[in-house]
């Protein structure tokens, strides 16, 4: 063979095989889309029942299953226990209202292939949202003032629905979706009980506003304050003559009792904060549970084998081990006007006992303007 057609088919060969290569790919790939629907409606589809899709995640989703139904096409016993679950969504803290069930439900009473592919991307993409909000919250702790500096990472939602799928009991390890901290599970515990309750709440007494009620004063609120303390949560009891309006004893040691449990004052005065408190409904102790959730949402998945955790507007610390509540106690926070921040940090030192001196700015702020008003105030406190 002569030298130059040698060369000449040394060149051509190559560029045969590469296009030989590219039109078996594109037959491979005509093929894939006749084969696989979903891959299409994935590719091609930008909102289903005017649910924005998020089309990066849900290929990303659909190519660790080769564009194979998980939810909708052969059995839907997955997704209706997804459903059981955006139902009680409440059990969270969020609305179920939110994850589109109406028209989850809609397309699982219809059967056509259309119906069908809409339906499994659908779920899909609530299961994302659902899960964003479970594990990061729906409100950024950033940007609205909250004194927050605690970083976490956004959760990859694909990888929680791909770990799911593949577990070996779908039913009960959804139920495990969420934060995993002791306090979250605590709260949960907490907010069923409070729906209970609001269930059976009955017309609770609003205590209205009016002079500090102190030992020994006639107050006409007195006979509402001992209906009050007895419906609160610990049941507080007094017992006393049921119209009674004089302010006894043993009303104040009632009333310092429910100062002491909800981190208030304890002085058994009767004043604006105490009767704050005194009138909250179980709704708003709901909403405060539900905020407080919300607040956990925006922590690190994992605190460490040993950590401390304070809770600011309660004044409070606990200490956890290996996932266990091993200790509590009472602490000091900054006031409104200077809020102590939230940080997360490590713990390298403690020190017992500290000597503690005034800081400047406390002295200058705080203590100079009583020392003008008062010149006793430093030998008095």
């Amino acid at each position: 063979m002569p030298s130059t057609f040698r060369h000449l088919l040394s060149i051509i060969i190559p560029f045969i095989f590469v296009i030989f290569v590219l039109d078996k790919a594109k037959a491979e790939t005509k093929e894939y889309q006749i084969q696989h629907p979903l891959y299409n409606a994935v590719q091609n589809l930008h909102k289903i029942k005017n649910v924005k899709l998020d089309k990066a995640r849900l290929r990303d989703f659909y190519e660790r299953f080769d564009y194979k139904a998980v939810w909708a096409i052969r059995d839907k016993s997955k997704l209706k226990t997804f459903v059981q679950m955006l139902q009680n969504a409440n059990i969270h803290g969020l609305k179920s209202e939110d994850y589109h069930l109406e028209s989850i439900r809609e397309l699982m009473n219809e059967n056509t292939q259309e119906s069908l592919l809409s339906l499994e991307i659908l779920a899909t993409q609530v299961f994302f949202d659902f899960a964003e909000d479970l594990y990061d919250g729906r409100v950024s702790p950033f940007g609205h003032k909250l004194n927050w500096h605690v970083k976490k990472g956004k959760t990859d939602v694909v990888s929680k629905l791909e770990k799911l799928i593949n577990s070996y009991n779908f039913e009960v390890n959804i139920q495990k979706l969420g934060p995993q901290h002791y306090t979250y599970f605590h709260l949960k515990k907490e907010l069923k009980s409070l729906f209970e309750q609001r269930k059976q709440e009955n017309d609770r007494p609003t205590i209205g506003h009016g002079p500090l009620i102190k030992l020994g004063k006639s107050d006409a609120r007195v006979p509402l304050l001992r209906k009050r303390l007895a419906m609160s949560d610990i049941g507080i009891l007094v017992d006393e003559e049921e119209g009674s309006k004089v302010y006894t004893p043993a009303m104040q040691a009632a009333i310092e009792q429910f100062q002491v449990d909800n981190n208030l004052k304890s002085d058994g005065v009767v004043g604006p904060q105490t009767l704050r408190v005194l009138n909250a409904t179980v709704q708003d102790k709901i909403d405060q549970v539900i905020m407080t959730m919300e607040r956990i949402r925006w922590l690190p998945d994992d605190l460490g084998y040993k950590h401390v955790l304070v809770t600011i507007p309660a004044y409070h610390l606990d200490v956890f081990e290996a996932e266990r509540h091993v200790m509590s106690m009472k602490t000091i926070v900054g006031r409104k006007s200077r809020q102590t921040p939230s940080i997360q940090s490590k713990i390298t030192n403690l020190v017992f006992n500290p000597p503690w001196n005034v800081p400047s700015r406390i002295a200058s702020v705080d203590i100079l303007p009583k020392l003008q008003e008062d010149p006793s105030y430093l030998t008095r406190h």
